[in-house]
């Protein structure tokens, strides 16, 4: 933990100490002005400390050799020690992260409240070496300062949501580490016989309390709690004694068993019609003061928001799977061969795509690109598509000619999926012997790489107008020798994976 720069000497007077102290690199002495907090200790990935400064007595109690040496985790609170845990891999994997209110343990025994904030160190080569946590002393964190923590954080997960459960999830998650509330849940109405309210996300260390409660909407005695008022009124519901408040009677043995003193139901709106109810959960009673609730409410708002973006984004994905299913059609009718190699390989990519880890909305693009793959075709003549002999050297360049054709027709539409590139690039070769531009290994586009190899693998299996198929097992052969030169590795070894599985083309995909 670094020079005390925050409340005392000048930056050059406590960077002249800590370099006494330990030997603080120039990088150090950067971090610490940067992070101009009451004390900094700096981390090796293994949570380590490997320095600190000498403010450490005066904040803390410990003197620097006392704590060296130790496991940073140690000197944080049992309760702080998963969301501290959590946001340092989030800084180790290179996001940024707002500061952190957790409790530091000092010599005493007793915890402090302190607001810490992660910097990585990076090597010369520019790769996250350590990590330098700088602290200040808050005195004790306020009710509102937990809900803005939460905020802050959530606002960030919010724009880079790609779906709504893991929206979801990364809010409460959010505010049980950030927020340090006690536990938070995302419960949605079902408008079933029992109006049930299903979790859809949930958070924190709840010691089974929302694995007992249940919770409904109607007009049952479990209907009468916050999350069935506010879904019922669209209003806030603030519980101030959540173990003897008579309305929450059905969940006093369970809410005093988790340790849950407060709570706060917010409503989260979805184009004007209530979607859900955010529910978060305070230690103390009375945890939840009205500029906790303004934040808070807030933050339910920026959800509907958040969610009614991905429900719009969701309506361009299915006009676009549209559009691109009349584009393969159109496709089709102009390449009789076309019509089952299209969907066939398709279906191989996206298997490919499954075992190479790629998420939902990553799968559905390369769903679309490799389906239109051969958009170009539309303008070659159709005799030379489905001519039986050999191709004349001129008819080839027209034939090879259809990744740009494609290509160009492709790239004037906004895709949220490199769909363009894929059609661009997919007979283009890890080596750099495709075409049309000879890129070679990660200037082409993962998902190209990917369709490259079920294509050459589907077109292999089947006959071709000009030749018989040589069978499936030959054309794992072929791709196999292939392998690390014109075709990817790794998506090789997910084909024979596939194959291992018993997959034949013209299996049908199942969800």
């Amino acid at each position: 933990m670094c020079p005390q720069i925050a409340s005392g000497g000048s930056a050059e007077t406590s960077s002249t100490a800590a370099h006494a102290s330990g030997g603080a690199s120039l990088e150090q002495l950067r971090l610490t002005a940067e992070l101009a907090s009451d004390l900094v200790y700096q981390t090796n990935p293994a949570g380590i400390i490997e320095w600190v400064s000498p403010s450490v007595i005066h904040v803390l109690g410990w003197n620097p050799a006392e704590i060296t040496g130790s496991p940073s985790i140690d000197l944080v609170h049992p309760e702080d020690a998963p969301g501290v845990q959590a946001v340092g891999a989030r800084s180790y994997a290179g996001e940024t992260v707002e500061e952190h209110v957790i409790r530091l343990r000092t010599k005493q025994g007793e915890y402090r409240w302190m607001s810490v904030r992660f910097r990585p160190v990076t090597d010369d080569r520019g790769t996250i070496s350590a990590m330098a946590v700088g602290a200040r002393d808050v005195h004790e964190a306020t009710i509102a300062g937990k809900a803005a923590q939460a905020l802050a954080q959530a606002d960030s997960a919010l724009l880079r949501a790609t779906g709504e459960g893991g929206l979801l999830q990364r809010v409460c998650d959010i505010l049980v580490e950030n927020g340090r509330y006690r536990a938070a849940w995302y419960g949605r109405p079902v408008n079933d016989a029992a109006k049930s309210v299903v979790q859809v996300a949930r958070a924190g260390n709840h010691r089974g309390y929302l694995d007992q409660v249940r919770v409904t909407w109607g007009d049952a005695a479990t209907a009468m709690g916050p999350t069935g008022n506010t879904i019922r009124t669209g209003k806030i519901q603030d519980c101030r004694d959540l173990q003897n408040d008579p309305k929450t009677g059905p969940w006093h043995a369970a809410a005093i068993a988790a340790g849950f003193g407060s709570s706060l139901a917010l409503p989260v709106f979805v184009d004007g019609q209530i979607d859900g109810v955010l529910n978060v959960y305070g230690a103390e009673a009375g945890e939840f003061d009205h500029e906790a609730q303004t934040t808070l409410a807030g933050l339910a708002d920026d959800i509907g928001q958040g969610l009614a973006r991905l429900r719009d984004r969701a309506k361009i994905a299915d006009a676009l799977v549209n559009g691109v299913d009349l584009l393969a059609a159109t496709v089709k009718t102009r390449d009789t061969y076309a019509a089952s190699h299209q969907s066939d390989v398709s279906t191989l990519a996206m298997r490919l795509g499954q075992v190479l880890g790629l998420d939902d909305n990553q799968l559905l693009g390369l769903k679309l690109g490799a389906n239109i793959r051969d958009l170009g075709n539309i303008v070659i003549a159709p005799e030379i598509l489905s001519k039986p002999g050999r191709l004349t050297p001129e008819e080839f360049d027209q034939v090879r000619s259809h990744a740009e054709a494609g290509w160009q027709i492709a790239k004037r539409f906004h895709w949220p999926w490199p769909i363009a590139e894929m059609i661009h690039q997919h007979h283009e070769r890890f080596d750099g012997s495709g075409y049309p531009q000879g890129l070679r290994g990660e200037q082409i586009v993962r998902e190209a790489r990917i369709i490259a190899v079920a294509d050459v693998y589907d077109a292999i299996s089947h006959d071709r107008p000009h030749r018989r198929s040589p069978g499936e097992a030959r054309a794992l052969e072929i791709l196999t020798a292939a392998k690390g030169t014109e075709f990817e590795p790794d998506v090789v070894d997910a084909l024979q994976q596939v194959l291992a599985t018993g997959y034949t083309s013209g299996t049908v995909l199942k969800p």
